[in-house]
C-alpha cells in the first residue's frame, strides 16, 4: 500500500457518518486489488491520526500455547508470540496493523 487518500472519509466524518470501508485499491495502471482489511485499517488510522483503532473479530481472544486466553498484551509480547509461532496465519497482519498504529502514535 503506497498511500491513502482520506478526503472522502474526512468528509463523511465531518457530517457525523461512520463509514464502512471495503479496502479496494488500484495500481498506476488502474488494476484493482482487494487489500487486507486489517492492514488497511491500521494505515488509515495512521493517515487520519486516529485517537483509537478498534478491530472486531469473532475469536475469544489471543491464546497462549496451552490454549489459555492472554490478557494485558504488550507489543513486545505479541512480537514474541508471532516469532515463536503462537500467533500465526491470518492473525499476523491484524496484530501488525494494531502495533504499527500504536508505535506511530
Amino acid at each position: 500500500m503506497v498511500r491513502i487518500d482520506p478526503e472522502i472519509i474526512q468528509l463523511l466524518d465531518s457530517r457525523d457518518f461512520i463509514p464502512v470501508i471495503a479496502p479496494i485499491g488500484s495500481d498506476e495502471r488502474g488494476i484493482a486489488y482487494n487489500i487486507h482489511a486489517d492492514i488497511a485499517a491500521g494505515k488509515l488510522a495512521i493517515t487520519l491520526q486516529a485517537e483509537k483503532l478498534i478491530l472486531l473479530t469473532n475469536t475469544t481472544g489471543v491464546a497462549d500455547r496451552d490454549g489459555k486466553v492472554v490478557t494485558g498484551l504488550t507489543s513486545q509480547r505479541v512480537k514474541e508470540m508471532i516469532d515463536d509461532g503462537t500467533i500465526s496465519g491470518a492473525c499476523c497482519p491484524r496484530w501488525n496493523a494494531r502495533w504499527t498504529r500504536c508505535e506511530t502514535g
